[in-house]
């Protein structure tokens, strides 16, 4: 098993995680032989939408389009 640490000095790296899934875990998880590969401490940015189901059926917009729409944003 081996650990490792990224730090930087006043910067919330949950901001670059992509960054470091892309540049540091991917180029790990393909190295032969290595195993799991997990990240710490750091998350992706996620958004949670509450719908209220009745306002948006008042509006007439399709839920499952909607859903699309916000997948692909």
């Amino acid at each position: 098993m081996i650990q490792g640490r990224i730090s930087a000095e006043g910067v919330d790296l949950s901001e670059h995680f992509k960054l470091i899934e892309a540049r540091i875990l991917n180029r790990i998880r393909r190295v032969p032989g290595a195993g799991q590969v997990d990240i710490d401490g750091v998350a992706p940015r996620e958004i949670f939408i509450d719908l209220i189901l009745d306002k948006v059926q008042k509006h007439g917009v399709d839920v499952g389009e909607l859903i699309a729409k916000l997948r692909g944003a």
